[in-house]
C-alpha cells in the first residue's frame, strides 16, 4: 500500500511541457556510480544520457551548494520557523521559535540525510531524529514560469500546520524512488545502517541487469551459454504489460493494495501491473488532476482508445524516450513532435500542422499546448503538469480551494481496469473495496463494507484483517476488531503494526496485563520502537502504574525526545509532588518546541 499520509512530492513526474512556460532549471546533480554501472560498457551513450534524466535521480544525496540561497518559511499557525541549511559539508533542517515565557529564540536542528525527487519542479528531504527518518516540513520549488526558486512547506504541512517532524519515510514511499529498498525493520522509518539510496536503475525497466551483463559478457566470448538472454524483451510485450512498465509509479491512485502476500514495492517488469496489484480510483473520471495521473489520465484519451487494437498502439515509449530527461531540448522537440506519428502534417506544406484552427492560432505552438492542457495538481503546490487526458477541447485548468490528498472527495472509489477489460476478480471482492476505503482515510465508507468479509484475493491478506480490525475499532466494536487483529497475526505473527494495536485494544478491554506483556514482547523484539514504549506508558498509566508510567515514557524520550512527551512527564512528577524533576521536564519542553 503507498503511504497513508501525504507530505512531501513523493512521487515520480513525467511531464511534456509544451510551448508557453519555460522548463524548470533543473540543479546540478552528483553522479551516480550506481546507476548504469553495469550497462555502461555496452551502452556508454545511453547510460550517460540515462543519469540525467529526472528517474536516476528520483533519490539520492544532497548536491553541495542546493540549499544556498533560501530564506527561511513560517508555519504561523504553529508559532514555528524552518530553514534549510548547509553546513560542514551536511544539509539540515533548522526549527525556531519564541519561548513562550522568556521570549527568546530557541532552534532545533536535524541533518538531512537524503533528498527525495529530482527537483525538476520539487524535491522533498529526508531528516533524521531519534534514528528515524522523516519527511522534512520544508521543500524546494524549482524556477519555473518566472517564479524563483525557493524553499516553501510541503503538502502535508500546508494541510497540517504544526506536523513538523511527524510523517515517517516508509518503504511505501521510497517503492517509487528506488528499485534498491532499505531492509524492512520496524519502526518502518528505521536508518538502516548497510543501505545507500540512489534513484532508479536499469533494472527496475530492464529486469535483471547484472544478469544479462554476465550473460552477454559470456556469449561476447564465446562461452557456452545457458538459456535465453535474461533481459526483459519490451518488445515482445503485450500493450498492457508495455503500460504496465510506467505505470506501476505512474498509476498512484488513491488506494494500492499488493495483491500477494509480503510483497515489497513495485512488481517487477514484464507483467501486468493489475494482476499484482488493485488500483482504486474514483469510479467516474473528472477534470481534477493528481501529480502522479499519467497512466490513467492517458487511457482515457481518444488516441489512446483509436490506436489500442492497432499495430502501433499509443503506449508511453511512443512520445517519451524513457533514457533521456524530457527538459533536454533536443528530447522536448521530440515529444512535441510525436503527435505527427499518427497526425501528419497537412497536405500542401512540409511543415503545416494538421490543425482546422489558421495558422495564426497555433503559430509557434505545438499539439500538447491546445490538446493537454496545463493545469494545477490538487496534491502538491505551485505545480502544474500537462494532463495526459488528450482531448480536441479540453477543459480551463482546474482549480481547487485548497490542497488535499485523495482524488476522491466523498470515498466513492472502484478498481483501475485497462480500457477493453473489467476488473473482474478485484471489483467482485468486498474486502479489497473495504481496505481501499480504509487506505483512502473515509473510515464510514470502509465501515459499510467491513461486515461482508474477505473475498478470495483479500482473505489471504494479513494487510485485510489488520485494516479490518482498525475499522471496526473505530466503530467501538472491540470485540471485532481483536478477533481481526488475531486473524492478521495467525497470517503473519510477526506483524508489528497488529501486534501493537492488539495490545492496546486489549488495554481498553481492561485486560492490562496482556496488553503490557504483548508490548514488552514487542520491544523486545524491536528495542527502537519508540511508539511501543509511549504506547506501554499509556497502558501503565491506564492499569494505576504511575512508576512504570513515567519509566516507559522516559525510555521513548530517550529514543526519540518529543515536546508532549516533557509535558506529560512535567505533570506526572508535579502531580506526583516532585516539583524539581517536574522543572527539569519543563524546562526539556521548552527546549523541544513552542
Amino acid at each position: 500500500m503507498r503511504c497513508l499520509v501525504f507530505l512531501g512530492s513523493l512521487c515520480l513526474l513525467a511531464v511534456s511541457l509544451a510551448a508557453g512556460p519555460p522548463a524548470p532549471s533543473v540543479p546540478r546533480v552528483a553522479d551516480d556510480p550506481v546507476i548504469g554501472a553495469d550497462c555502461a560498457d555496452c551502452h556508454p551513450a545511453v547510460v550517460a544520457s540515462y543519469a540525467r534524466s529526472g528517474m536516476a535521480r528520483a533519490l539520492g544525496p544532497l548536491v553541495p551548494g542546493e540549499l544556498d540561497g533560501l530564506a527561511p518559511v513560517e508555519d504561523a499557525a504553529a508559532g514555528l520557523a524552518y530553514r534549510l541549511e548547509e553546513s560542514a559539508g551536511s544539509g539540515w533542517l533548522v526549527e525556531s521559535w519564541r519561548d513562550r515565557e522568556t521570549g527568546e529564540e530557541r532552534r532545533r536542528s536535524a541533518p538531512l540525510g537524503f533528498a527525495i525527487g529530482a527537483g525538476i519542479l520539487d524535491r522533498s528531504f529526508a531528516a533524521r531524529r531519534g534514528g528515524l527518518s522523516w519527511f522534512a516540513p520544508l521543500e524546494v520549488l524549482s524556477t519555473h514560469g518566472g517564479r524563483r526558486r525557493r524553499a516553501a512547506l510541503a503538502p502535508g504541512h500546508m494541510m497540517v500546520p504544526g506536523t513538523r517532524l511527524g510523517t515517517p519515510i516508509t518503504e511505501e514511499c521510497l517503492a517509487c524512488h528506488t528499485d534498491a529498498l532499505p531492509p524492512r525493520d520496524y519502526p518502518l522509518n528505521l536508518i538502516p545502517t548497510d543501505w545507500t539510496p540512489h534513484g532508479i536503475s536499469c533494472a527496475a525497466c530492464h529486469a535483471d541487469a547484472a544478469a544479462h551483463t554476465v550473460w552477454r559478457r559470456a556469449d561476447l566470448e564465446g562461452e557456452e551459454v545457458d538459456g535465453a538472454d535474461p533481459i526483459l524483451d519490451h518488445s515482445a510485450l503485450g500493450v498492457e504489460e508495455r503500460l504496465s512498465i510506467c505505470a506501476r509509479c505512474h498509476l498512484q491512485g488513491d488506494a494500492r493494495i499488493a495483491l500477494r502476500p509480503g510483497e515489497r514495492g513495485i512488481p517487477p517488469p514484464g507483467g501486468d501491473l493489475l494482476e499484482r496489484m488493485a488500483i482504486f480510483l474514483p469510479p467516474e473520471p473528472d477534470d481534477d488532476v493528481a501529480f502522479v495521473s499519467q497512466t490513467e489520465r492517458t487511457v482515457l484519451s481518444p488516441c489512446y482508445l483509436a490506436s489500442r487494437g492497432s499495430s502501433r498502439p499509443l503506449t508511453c515509449e511512443v512520445c517519451h524516450d524513457p533514457h533521456v530527461s524530457v527538459f533536454e531540448p533536443a528530447e522536448r522537440a521530440r515529444t512535441r513532435a510525436a503527435c505527427g506519428k499518427c497526425h501528419p502534417p497537412g497536405r500542401g506544406s512540409a511543415t503545416a500542422a494538421p490543425c482546422s484552427l489558421p495558422r495564426e492560432h497555433h503559430e509557434g505552438a505545438d499539439c500538447a499546448s491546445c490538446h493537454m492542457r496545463l493545469t494545477p495538481v490538487f496534491d502538491v503546490a505551485e505545480v502544474a503538469i500537462h494532463d495526459h487526458f488528450i482531448r480536441r477541447r479540453p477543459p480551463p485548468p482546474s482549480t481547487f480551494e485548497g490542497l488535499r490528498v485523495k482524488h476522491t472527495t466523498d470515498g466513492r472509489l472502484a478498481p483501475f481496469a485497462w480500457p477493453g477489460t473489467d476488473a473482474g476478480a478485484v471489483a467482485e471482492d468486498g474486502g479489497l473495496a473495504m481496505m481501499a476505503a480504509a487506505v483512502a482515510g473515509f473510515p464510514a465508507v470502509a465501515g459499510e463494507a467491513v461486515d461482508a468479509g474477505p473475498g478470495p484475493l483479500s482473505r489471504r491478506l494479513p494487510s485485510y484483517y489488520h485494516l479490518q480490525g482498525i475499522v471496526l475499532e473505530g466503530a467501538g466494536r472491540l470485540e471485532d476488531a481483536r478477533k481481526a487483529y488475531r486473524r492478521a497475526l495467525v497470517l503473519d505473527p510477526s506483524l508489528p503494526e497488529s501486534r501493537m494495536n492488539l495490545a492496546l485494544l486489549r488495554a481498553r478491554l481492561g485486560r492490562t496485563t496482556e496488553a503490557a506483556a504483548d508490548l514488552e514482547a514487542l520491544i523486545a523484539d524491536h528495542p527502537r520502537a519508540e511508539g511501543a514504549h509511549r504506547n506501554l506508558a499509556l497502558v501503565r498509566l491506564r492499569a494505576g502504574d504511575g512508576e512504570g508510567f513515567a519509566r516507559a515514557l522516559e525510555a521513548a524520550q530517550r529514543l526519540l525526545p518529543r515536546v508532549e512527551n516533557a509535558h506529560a512527564l512535567a505533570d506526572y512528577y508535579r502531580h506526583s509532588g516532585a516539583e524539581a524533576a517536574a522543572l527539569r521536564w519543563d524546562e526539556e519542553a521548552r527546549t523541544l518546541g513552542p
